[in-house]
């Protein structure tokens, strides 16, 4: 259970989109009116998952109606999961009306997020809360691929490289519930996706950390660098093959 909380939201990819210039598109993203044919448990998690993404993204852009629209389809999937009264859909829909409280907005809802994932984890429904993580995670990993394909970035393809490590985080989750026969068939997908992530190198440079003041205060300084080497086909094949698992999810 300690590994669900040491893997990054999926905001942190949303931010360095934006930080190198992508431009707001809400393609790539789930359609709200999707949310209504979800009936089974697996794929209400994941959809929620999948449109926390989703929000979080839409509110780094100040889409004030892509983020209300979004906003409904989280609440209908958290209310058929039980645990729509750990979202705040009043005070977060208020937020999302108003460009200058957007910030606020995605804290809120990261918190209440956090609140519905400790309730399920509390209440032994821990499966739920791995499939949120891992909605998560494959539709902020999906937009940054997307993003990826019209916006050549290098710091971009290397983070979508690096998630390699969250990838092996999430699939060792996925595992322990596979006597699901939903999330055994999404594990092996995932694995696939591993195959393919297996050959992105990640080759760490350490150097000693040193001491520099910084306005009257010592820091430490971390001197150690990460090289990420990931080719354009291997970034193509690996932004494919989240494709194939994510249609599958979201239909």
């Amino acid at each position: 259970v300690d590994i669900i909380n040491s893997v990054p939201p999926p905001i942190e990819l949303s931010v360095l989109i934006k930080e190198v210039g992508g431009e707001y598109t809400n393609s790539p993203l789930n359609t709200p009116d999707n949310s209504s044919k979800y009936s089974t448990n697996f794929k209400k998690a994941i959809n929620l998952g999948i449109y926390g993404a989703d929000l979080g993204y839409i509110s780094l852009y100040d889409k004030s109606q892509d983020a209300i629209d979004c906003l409904g389809a989280v609440k209908e999937l958290a209310d058929g999961l039980s645990i729509g009264h750990f979202f705040d859909f009043e005070t977060i829909k208020s937020l999302a009306s108003n460009k200058h409280d957007l910030d606020s907005l995605v804290f809120v809802s990261t918190q209440n997020f956090a609140k519905m994932n400790d309730y399920l984890k509390e209440n032994k429904r821990v499966n739920l809360s791995v499939l949120m993580l891992a909605g998560g995670w494959i539709e902020g990993l999906h937009i940054a691929g997307q993003i990826a394909v019209t916006h050549d970035s290098k710091e971009l393809n290397e983070r979508i490289g690096d998630q390699k490590i969250i990838l092996n985080q999430v699939v060792e989750l996925l595992k322990v519930f596979q006597s699901n026969a939903e999330i055994k068939a999404l594990t092996d997908e995932m694995l696939e996706l591993q195959e393919l992530y297996n050959k992105v190198e990640i080759i760490r440079t350490y150097e000693e950390s040193t001491l520099e003041e910084v306005d009257g205060i010592l820091m430490v300084v971390d001197n150690s660098s990460t090289e990420i080497k990931i080719s354009a086909q291997l970034l193509k094949e690996i932004t494919d093959k989240v494709e194939e698992i994510r249609v599958k999810l979201i239909q």
